[in-house]
């Protein structure tokens, strides 16, 4: 009797445990997305290729710090560029720009399998520095309302 009620339970066990890490797959939701940043630009004004550092605080990240490359059409003023939000529990998610719409392409930890945006609107004066010939640094905060799905 012992015998069988110990194999009743490691049984039980078992099931339960190839459930649980079976998964049940995680519905995604759509969210809404606020962020207030503080960036800082530097283009190379031979090139028009560019590298930004930017810091701040969003739904769904907590503090993140954000670092990307791109470029800056000297001519027409379009800007594109890619890049890597850091959340504060070091999750990441990866978006594209075209003319200040994000657009998250995928992610990491929680965030795997996001995707959405938002647009970037300046929430203070645009400070241009010129500490060069060759290179113009552009600082200004901003915010962010959108949407993401993850």
């Amino acid at each position: 009797m012992v015998t069988r009620k110990h194999t009743l339970m490691v049984t039980s066990a078992v099931c339960i445990l190839a459930l649980a890490t079976a998964g049940i797959a995680k519905q995604a939701v759509e969210r809404p997305l606020r962020i207030d940043g503080h960036i800082t630009l530097t283009v190379n004004l031979t090139t028009g290729n560019s590298v930004m550092m930017d810091w701040g605080e969003a739904t769904h990240t907590g503090r993140f710090e954000n670092q990307g490359t791109g470029h800056l059409n000297l001519t027409t003023g379009a800007l594109t560029g890619s890049g890597t939000f850091t959340a504060a529990n070091g999750d990441q998610v990866f978006w594209v720009e075209e003319n200040y719409e994000i657009v998250v392409t995928s992610g990491t930890g929680r965030f795997e399998g996001i995707t959405g945006g938002f647009r970037m609107a300046p929430t203070s004066d645009v400070v241009t520095t010129f500490p060069d010939a060759n290179t113009m640094i552009m600082t200004y905060t901003y915010e962010g309302v959108g949407t993401i799905t993850y």
